[in-house]
């Protein structure tokens, strides 16, 4: 296991701009935060309207929703109408539901929102992230285990598969095609980076005194700052030292562990003729020929 130490002060992105996912709850609100602290022209997206109070003048909302590519393809098109290029995108976007709905183009949710939006959105961007010295495309990550390996065939099935196994059939076909993404990219000798970050939620200590309380007391011993939760995927988005295809998760105050993805990927998820046939199922699910990398 390799550990990376970090600073905690982040380079000036006054000149960069960052598209974040999942900008209504808490990961994405902290991810805005700090990114645009350091001066970086931050476009937030969310399914719903979210709250301007606190946000900063380079902080911009945008609502999208993340299960319908119409919608991807408009909010793409209005960014790259006003930015000359995009240097990162952050994937924050996750939904975990049960019971198991469908989306309005016929997709089953989970997969809609934590992988074929994903994969859209970074579709749409590409040509807006060519024109960066070194475009980055980071997927948070909830850094839980998967007691399952991938089963394409039930991929996107119209059968009653289990909310937590498809939950991890989402999480596993995001993670197969960052990795996919990452080796093409070197192949193609481009100067995109995929990467990886771990970031804790913390959203449910709104609804539980104890779990907040507890969280609460111990940051203040061990001395967390309260953008501990998305260090990873901070980390993994502005570094210049930032690994390509590399997975970072938290382990002490101020250090990181470093994996690489493919080490996070059961047998089957982790072979290239899986990734391969994902990645042109996935362009048949959404109608396009991938040019990304």
């Amino acid at each position: 296991m390799e550990q990376v130490q970090t600073s905690g002060t982040l380079p000036d992105l006054s000149n960069k701009t960052a598209v974040v996912t999942g900008a209504g709850r808490d990961i994405g609100r902290m991810i805005i935060q700090r990114l645009s602290e350091q001066g970086a022209h931050i476009y937030a997206i969310s399914r719903d309207e979210i709250p301007t109070e606190g946000l900063r003048d380079n902080v911009e909302p945008m609502q999208m929703n993340p299960t319908r590519m119409e919608s991807i393809q408009r909010g793409s098109e209005r960014i790259r109408e006003e930015v000359d290029h995009v240097d990162i995108l952050i994937h924050a976007a996750s939904v975990s539901i049960a019971p198991r709905f469908r989306s309005a183009e016929g997709h089953e949710l989970m997969l809609a929102t934590n992988y074929l939006g994903f994969v859209m959105l970074a579709h749409e961007l590409a040509p807006a992230m060519r024109l960066s010295e070194s475009p980055r495309v980071v997927l948070a990550d909830t850094g839980r285990p998967i007691d399952v390996d991938i089963d394409l065939d039930r991929l996107d099935a119209d059968i009653d598969l289990p909310w937590d196994v498809a939950y991890a059939h989402s999480r596993l076909a995001a993670m197969m095609f960052a990795l996919e993404l990452s080796n093409r990219a070197s192949a193609s000798r481009l100067s995109l980076v995929p990467v990886m970050g771990e970031a804790k939620d913390r959203s449910l200590d709104a609804y539980h005194s104890l779990r907040r309380r507890y969280h609460t007391i111990m940051d203040r011993i061990t001395g967390t700052p309260p953008d501990a939760p998305v260090a990873p995927l901070i980390y993994a988005s502005t570094a210049t030292e930032a690994r390509r295809g590399g997975y970072y998760a938290q382990y002490r105050r101020g250090r990181l562990r470093v994996d690489q993805i493919a080490d996070r990927l059961p047998p089957l998820a982790a072979s290239q003729e899986t990734r391969n046939e994902l990645w042109q199922r996935t362009e048949d699910m959404l109608g396009i020929q991938l040019a990304i990398a």
